[in-house]
């Protein structure tokens, strides 16, 4: 995995990547093995074919806190999991950029994202699991005040009992602060197998928006609240699809 450096004008040049190539910034970019070549020039990290962990992880270690790691267009096969311990943005471009779960008919996937710390972001990409026999959950949260927005999720897995984005909180969760309120908004998800896991599931209590997120392809839960004092604090509108609250 390369980084491009320069010590004067200009573009400068591709070096191979340690702890101390890289300096705090406000943005960092990331591009993958089949990004367009125009869009790839300006990439601080290019991720290789095989596994992008290595370079999403660097560029998040890289930002400073509050920043914004960019995903250009392309594909990212992921072999680990993208542990986010500080409170940054991941955004990409759209559609055309394709996170992969596992990366490809792998048999068991770890998580493809754990959020680990307050106010991440993730918005504008597709996150896919892709023929995970034994996946665990996409996208696994346990700290508070999350953007998930304008993302696209894509179940492909054999499996048909697990779910998508997964909410780990303890029963008595309470949050006061609308600032650190979840926001779950305008996102769409694609299933091909029926399921009665959750596209949205929020195991303990939560507090935030659930707005405006569709469900289509096969038949399963859009949101699952755990037990019934999960969803107090929640508002939950305009999703298409079916809800449950409490087991």
């Amino acid at each position: 995995m390369f980084i491009r450096t320069s010590t004067g004008s200009g573009w400068g040049k591709w070096n191979e990547f340690t702890s101390s190539t890289a300096q705090k910034r406000t943005e960092m970019v990331v591009a993958t093995y089949n990004t367009t070549s125009t869009a790839k020039d300006s990439a601080d990290f290019i991720a290789t074919s095989d596994d992008a962990t290595t370079a999403i992880n660097s560029a998040i270690n890289a930002v400073g806190n509050g920043g914004i790691v960019r995903l250009l267009d392309g594909t990212y096969n992921l072999k680990g999991t993208l542990t986010i311990n500080k409170s940054v943005k991941i955004i990409g471009a759209g559609y055309s950029t394709a996170v992969n779960q596992g990366g490809y008919n792998n048999s068991e996937c770890d998580n493809a994202i754990a959020i680990r710390a307050r106010n991440v972001h993730l918005e504008d990409f597709m996150l896919c699991t892709y023929k995970c026999s034994s996946p665990n959950s996409l996208l696994e949260i346990t700290a508070d005040g999350s953007v998930i927005r304008n993302m696209f999720f894509v179940d492909n897995n054999t499996s048909d009992n697990v779910d998508l984005i997964l909410f780990k909180f303890g029963d008595n969760y309470v949050e006061k602060d609308a600032n650190r309120y979840h926001r779950i908004e305008n996102n769409r998800i694609f299933r091909t197998v029926s399921s009665e896991a959750a596209a949205i599931a929020c195991q303990g209590a939560f507090a935030g928006r659930i707005v405006n997120n569709i469900s289509s392809g096969a038949d399963g839960w859009i949101i699952r609240f755990i037990n019934a004092e999960a969803y107090k604090n929640a508002v939950i509108e305009w999703n298409d699809g079916r809800i449950i609250g409490g087991a």
